[in-house]
């Protein structure tokens, strides 16, 4: 079996972090996104792993190398055309039943049902309690007839697809690809693997949902956060002792990082080599190198060597004076 990752997208939804680099690179927890996803999907004992990149894709192709022993493959997507073109990248390397997981998602589901050989694949969903913000299947007997983008009206189901599926048979797959890249099925330029999907419904092929136990995804600033909040709870640790800070859990904090009088946390990881002075922070993430001084931080996330250094702030008011500083409050 092999795994196929396709990563080239720009990550525009959670610039400017994606402006040095690529978003599976982002830190949560102490870890890439694509340590996360590797680690839980290695589990799988993967004859390869497959990597279609974009720009900077040198920076996972190097992580991925170092950290996994197997063989690693890399493709790099030039032209941004859609995910069923990032699949096309990896024609000539895809020769076993594959697993397929976009970039955004992290995701558990059973192993056993995900990869069932009676089938020709499987579509990973989630129930949602809002079909028509998503993309669902439409199910007959069990099986997978359409999957529908956004349904309009009455939804033919609540299961969302997450982004995560797995054939079979890579060849009838690349084959149905093939057909709807011929036949200019895009949308706005993009082939999506729908198109190519519903070919293979369409031709009787057999796809089952397995429905996910744990669904979180990084496509956005809001749902990094979330998804960093799940990983601190879900992996607890105690940080190590730090004499002159508070530190509230759960939290990641890198044993090089120097706190001091300091309340850091909930949900707060800090990377190597920074400095946190007379700071409050929680759900936040600081990266590697950062200083940071008088700063009061909540959903935040500061990228690597950022210096931020504020003066505390000082008032002479008499009695029944009042000061507020407005800030737009997040719901």
């Amino acid at each position: 079996m092999q795994i196929l990752l396709p990563i080239a997208g720009m990550g525009t939804r959670v610039r400017p972090h994606t402006y040095v680099r690529p978003k599976p690179m982002l830190t949560l927890a102490g870890k890439p996104v694509i340590g996360h996803q590797l680690d839980y999907l290695i589990q799988l004992a993967p004859s390869s792993i497959v990597l279609v990149v974009g720009e900077r894709g040198q920076m996972v192709e190097q992580y991925v190398r170092e950290r996994y022993a197997v063989p690693v493959h890399v493709r790099v997507q030039h032209e941004l055309a859609g995910q069923s073109h990032a699949i096309k990248m990896a024609a000539d390397v895809l020769t076993e039943p594959t697993l397929i997981v976009f970039g955004d998602t992290l995701f558990e589901a059973p192993f056993d049902q995900l990869t069932d050989a009676g089938v020709d694949g499987t579509i990973v969903v989630q129930p949602v309690p809002d079909p028509a913000r998503f993309g669902v299947v439409e199910l007959r007997e069990g099986f997978i007839t359409r999957l529908i983008e956004k349904p309009e009206g009455e939804p033919p189901s609540n299961l969302a697809t997450i982004g995560v599926y797995f054939v079979n048979d890579p060849a009838a797959l690349l084959a149905a690809i093939d057909a709807q890249i011929a036949a200019g099925d895009a949308l706005k330029g993009e082939f999506y693997l729908a198109g190519a999907l519903q070919r293979l419904f369409d031709a009787g092929k057999r796809f089952r949902p397995v429905t996910a136990s744990v669904w979180y995804d990084t496509g956005t600033i809001d749902a990094i956060l979330e998804t960093h909040r799940y990983l601190l709870q879900r992996h607890r640790a105690e940080p190590e002792g730090q004499a002159d800070a508070l530190v509230l859990p759960p939290c990641h904090i890198d044993p090089s990082a120097r706190l001091e009088r300091s309340v850091i946390g909930p949900y707060v990881s800090i990377g190597p080599g920074a400095v946190v002075r007379e700071c409050v922070l929680a759900d936040a993430i600081i990266g590697q190198g950062v200083t940071l001084r008088a700063q009061v931080l909540r959903r935040s996330i500061i990228g690597d060597h950022a210096d931020l250094t504020s003066a505390p702030l000082a008032y002479n008011v008499a009695d029944h004076s009042s000061a507020r500083m407005l800030l737009s409050e997040q719901p």
